[in-house]
């Protein structure tokens, strides 16, 4: 006769703890059942589902890149919220980074994280450069700008900012501009219509009692006669009830304020298109200075080297290399010196 071992018991298991004395094999009762469902089954044969690691700062700036690479694609730009565009937005991001997989779902999920963070983000940003601005600050104040900006925020949010990355690559692109502005346009208009709905409207028919009391459905048919809408009885509820006044003065300062939210939410939109070219011009300059830093930091250590020691193929690379640097740097005095003569 043959015996059964449990896998539970067998060594190696998931349990780790130490191996047991095989026994026969109990045949489970009618009541136990395992989590899942399926009797019999044991728990140790139940497969785990292995959490994903938490977004890191690359996947963050590698979803800000696929986001915009198909939001600027007129095939699959236009609607940024199907099924389509954020299996695009996928398929874009796992070239770039294969492992660990995130499904659209995910991606879709993480992006509208970030939205909450660097939208306020920038709208404090270009809030403080306006300021600085109309001030008669200097424009070479931009770090100020910034502190301030990441100060607010703190102030606003009750955490600091830290998706600055996923900003700078943003910020650059005018799609994305433009998606951040008709964003903030909707959340204006729902605001005001959520203001409109608080305020009480006199084109409501007045309360027929104060209280009233859930029906049977056998005294709703003897009782018709006191239904707020009987299709018999209409003439008569013309005469007894007084005619609808006009709105009144809260009704028109509710529809006067939803006007000005969309007519201010425009103004900011264009404001925020001149500020926005004015914030690419000086991160272009922000990068230019930052790519001559590294030109010349890499020309210096190639200058300074000691090339004692070396073989000869490097040895040979080194000088020439600052045969190149130094011909490079005489081309641009050259240039130089022919500008300011003329």
């Amino acid at each position: 006769m043959s015996i059964h071992l449990d896998p539970a018991l067998a060594p190696n298991s998931i349990d780790n703890n130490p191996p047991h004395t095989p026994e026969p094999a109990i045949t489970p009762s009618k009541d136990e059942e395992d989590v899942d469902g399926t009797r019999g089954s044991t728990r140790a044969a139940s497969p785990r589902v292995k959490k994903l690691a938490n977004y890191r700062e690359p996947e963050d700036v590698q979803l800000c890149h696929s986001w915009l690479g198909v939001s600027e694609d007129p095939k699959t730009g236009s609607s940024r919220h199907g099924t389509r565009f954020w299996d695009r937005v996928t398929e874009l991001y796992h070239k770039e980074i294969p492992r660990p997989v995130r499904t659209a779902k995910s991606l879709e999920s993480r992006w509208a994280m970030l939205q909450k963070s660097v939208g306020p983000f920038g709208a404090l940003y270009e809030e403080a450069q306006r300021a600085r601005e109309s001030s008669g600050s200097s424009a070479g104040q931009e770090d100020a700008a910034l502190m301030q900006a990441f100060r607010q925020f703190a102030e606003d949010q009750g955490r600091r900012f830290k998706y600055f990355s996923c900003y700078t690559i943003l910020a650059k692109s005018p799609t994305w501009t433009s998606y951040a502005a008709s964003h903030r346009l909707k959340k204006a208009d729902a605001q005001a219509r959520k203001k409109r709905k608080r305020t009480p409207s006199s084109e409501l028919p007045p309360p027929t009692s104060a209280t009233s009391e859930p029906q049977s459905d056998d005294d709703q048919l003897d009782d018709e006669q006191d239904d707020p809408h009987p299709a018999d009885d209409l003439p008569q509820r013309l005469t007894d009830h007084p005619p609808q006044e006009e709105p009144g003065p809260e009704s028109l300062t509710a529809c006067d304020d939803w006007k000005t939210a969309i007519a201010n939410a425009q103004v900011q939109i264009a404001a925020q298109m001149k500020r926005q070219n004015d914030l690419l011009q000086v991160h272009a300059k922000l990068l230019q200075h930052l790519a001559l830093a590294s030109e010349t930091t890499s020309q210096a250590a190639i200058m300074t080297r000691d090339l004692s020691g070396l073989d000869n193929d490097t040895r040979s690379w080194f000088v020439t290399k600052r045969k190149q640097i130094l011909a490079s740097l005489n081309c641009e005095e050259s240039s130089t010196s022919a500008s300011s003569s003329s």
